[in-house]
């Protein structure tokens, strides 16, 4: 719970002080943590954890899919192993072919951008 407190900024001591090694990793910007609503219900317990889109680690393939064109109309997330997979059904606009070629060149700038 504490290293996610530090990703998100909101770490405090224990006598209530903002941790300031987290501050000055995001360069004195304070982001808000995520919001959590967590429900019940007959077998269940639904966990929702939203936050801002420019503070979440799927920010990047967001822009990446704008910049395609593309609309994202399913999202799914899996853990396993230690790897989190994120699954996106994407809506074609055309040709499906023609989708994927267009999101394959996106990934590859995004992607080399990132190796500069």
């Amino acid at each position: 719970m504490e290293s996610e407190r530090e990703t998100f900024g909101t770490s405090t001591s224990k006598d209530g002080s903002a941790n300031s090694r987290s501050e000055n990793c995001q360069q004195n910007i304070r982001v808000p943590p995520p919001d959590v609503d967590i429900q019940a219900s007959q077998d269940e317990v639904i966990v929702k954890v939203s936050c801002s889109l420019d503070t979440h680690p799927v920010s990047k393939v967001m822009e990446t899919f704008k910049e395609a064109q593309t609309s994202v109309v399913e999202s799914k997330l899996a853990a396993a192993n230690d790897t989190i997979y994120h699954t996106f059904v994407i809506k074609s606009q055309g040709s499906e072919e023609l989708t994927k070629d267009k999101l394959i060149a996106a990934f590859s700038r995004e992607s080399n951008a990132l190796q500069i």
